[in-house]
């Protein structure tokens, strides 16, 4: 079943250098000259239907150049497909059209308050950021590393799933 899976949002920048945001969210998309493209860019050098966005079943974003005359780029190569990443930079004939994040990047140290429910007459309130870190230890690294090991060596991707899940619950990782 496909993941639900949030719009594109391209920033497109003409060759006179004006710049506008436009949000996909239907998949297909068509980028081209053509007025009934999704997205159209009115240039000689484009053409009619130059380029498609699809969504695949993850829900990312594939760029797939249709067979244009002058090609379709991504971050200065030519390409047939490519996965799209954020801040990609799709090239069609002379208009640019970066691929922007969609979502706003977290507070590197937010704060969160933890408190203890069971002893509400504790007034010790810290933060995340004030905690001291855990240390790793020598340990859980080797039971982790003989996890991967032994799953590195299971073919079909259920079995693993069940044994990681048994290695896990056995050693209390």
């Amino acid at each position: 079943m496909p993941q639900a899976s949030s719009p594109l949002i391209l920033q497109i920048t003409t060759p006179q250098g004006q710049t506008a945001e436009r949000e996909l969210a239907a998949s297909p998309a068509v980028i081209g000259r053509l007025p009934d493209c999704d997205v159209q860019l009115d240039s000689q050098r484009v053409s009619r239907r130059h380029a498609q966005l699809v969504r695949d079943d993850l829900g990312r974003w594939l760029l797939r150049d249709l067979d244009s005359r002058n090609h379709t780029r991504v971050n200065g190569e030519i390409v047939a497909e490519r996965l799209l990443a954020k801040d990609d930079l799709i090239e069609i004939g002379q208009f640019q059209l970066r691929v922007l994040p969609l979502d706003p990047e977290p507070a590197k140290d937010s704060p969160t308050t933890a408190w203890s429910a069971e002893q509400p007459e504790s007034t010790d309130i810290r933060t995340l950021s004030s905690s001291p870190a855990q240390r790793l230890n020598a340990w859980h690294l080797t039971k982790v590393n003989a996890l991967g090991q032994r799953l590195a060596e299971i073919p079909d991707a259920g079995q693993r799933l069940v044994d990681s899940f048994r290695y896990y619950m056995a050693i209390g990782l």
